[in-house]
């Protein structure tokens, strides 16, 4: 039989061992929580940089669609930019052309283009841009539905009137004179009839001898508002208009 104190020796050298072991699983299951903690810190890092990034990808997407901007060079015009390569476009075009309105349709595939629109000064120029959503734009043509950008510019102002043509209207005005006797309306046309005759003959160096008919159609002006045939805001409109014929005659 061993001594008592051997026993003791023995059973504290097992529970050191224990304790080591237990201290050694300890540090292993530590060490596995922290690398699991940092896997798992890493991944929601990395997924919330991926969600970032993808949001600026959406953002960048819905804020650099296909667009269309109307300008001005000689005629109106458009540039298309933005297009997708994998998608079919046209664009509507309305503008006006010897007075009345026209409207045409073209396709297009490319990223961008310039294209002018030739259409009358002071006038505006609309263009609508479309996506061809279901392809068959060549057989129904356009959809409203399918519109996605628009744009009008209206380029130049309308052209002064020429002196006769200023003249022409000057004598329209006189005949649509309200509460006028018709015998003052013949008066006053009478000389202005003869500057459109000078004016419109087709030889320029007689042109300075409407000067002196528009002298004539002044006279008749003044004397009508003195006899009370017209009233003075009469007159003076028709002397202005006289003027500046006048003026764009150089007399």
């Amino acid at each position: 039989m061993l001594p008592k104190f051997g026993n003791m020796s023995i059973n504290h050298s097992q529970k050191k061992k224990q304790k080591t072991a237990t201290r050694e699983r300890t540090t292993t299951t530590f060490e596995v929580l922290v690398i699991s903690a940092v896997i798992v810190l890493s991944s929601i890092a990395a997924a919330q940089l991926m969600a970032t990034n993808n949001n600026s990808v959406v953002y960048a997407q819905s804020s650099s669609g296909p667009s269309i901007t109307a300008y001005c060079d000689t005629f109106a015009g458009f540039t298309l930019t933005n297009l997708d390569p994998e998608s079919t476009y046209y664009v509507q075009r309305t503008v006006t052309l010897l007075g009345s309105t026209e409207e045409t349709t073209d396709a297009f595939l490319s990223n961008s283009a310039i294209v002018v629109a030739p259409s009358e000064p002071g006038t505006p120029a609309t263009f609508n841009l479309y996506e061809d959503i279901d392809n068959d734009f060549s057989t129904v043509g356009v959809e409203s539905n399918e519109l996605i950008a628009t744009d009008t510019v209206t380029c130049g102002e309308s052209p002064p009137p020429t002196p006769a043509e200023a003249a022409d209207e000057l004598s329209s005005d006189v005949q649509n004179l309200q509460n006028v006797p018709q015998g003052t309306k013949t008066s006053l046309a009478a000389p202005l009839q003869q500057v459109s005759d000078i004016l419109n003959d087709d030889n320029p160096n007689n042109d300075r001898l409407a000067c002196n008919r528009l002298d004539v159609f002044i006279r008749e002006v003044n004397v009508a508002e003195r006899r009370g045939d017209i009233t003075a805001v009469q007159a003076n409109d028709l002397i202005t208009q006289a003027e500046d014929i006048r003026s764009e005659l150089h007399c």
